[in-house]
């Protein structure tokens, strides 16, 4: 009989053992789960900032293109604006051309010169326009790519690879390039004009 009460006591404390083991299994279990939660909650919220960003970079070289065309086509007004004043200004006298065929030029003359100074304004705007778009390229949008990645390279030391996809990765360190090449080309085309 005290075999086998001590054998039940040893019974029921190895049940009570396993038990203690179990819950602790369970607590560690939630943790990790939790723990899990956490990190896939901060790698959607990477993905999202790298889709804004995207879309941020993506307006920027449109607005870029296009300041670049409008720059060109003004500058193109410009020059062939200067052929004809520069003709009208060898206006004969009043004497020998009749005042209405005068005032016609000279009105022409005035014309010219207004629109050269819209001409003027407006290319002052767009270079005003592209360092603002440069200064955000450099300081805002470069920053929080630079960021964003720092974030993603932290997050990815320790963690299994499924956390922060090799794409996700891909996609960050394409879009620093994106940001550099853009920078390089606002910077070239600066130089050369």
């Amino acid at each position: 009989m005290v075999d086998f009460n001590s054998e039940v006591l040893e019974a029921v404390f190895e049940l009570q053992t396993k038990n203690e083991e179990n819950k602790l299994l369970r607590q560690e279990l939630e943790n990790i789960k939790t723990s899990r939660m956490s990190q896939n909650s901060e790698v959607d919220e990477l993905r999202g900032e790298k889709a804004n960003l995207l879309s941020q970079l993506s307006r920027a070289v449109q607005i870029t293109s296009s300041l670049k065309n409008q720059n060109s086509q003004l500058l193109s007004k410009l020059e062939n604006a200067k052929r004809p004043i520069a003709s009208l200004s060898k206006v004969e006298s009043p004497s020998v051309q009749s005042q209405k065929v005068l005032r016609e030029k000279e009105q022409l003359v005035a014309d010219y010169r207004d629109a050269i100074s819209t001409l003027r304004k407006k290319c002052s705007i767009q270079v005003k326009e592209r360092t603002a778009l440069k200064t955000i390229l450099e300081n805002k949008i470069k920053v929080l790519v630079d960021n964003v990645a720092m974030a993603a390279g932290a997050n990815n030391r320790g963690l299994e690879s499924e956390l922060l996809p090799s794409k996700a990765s891909k996609d960050l360190r394409t879009l620093q390039r994106i940001i550099v090449a853009s920078l390089a080309a606002l910077d070239q085309a600066d130089n050369s004009s």
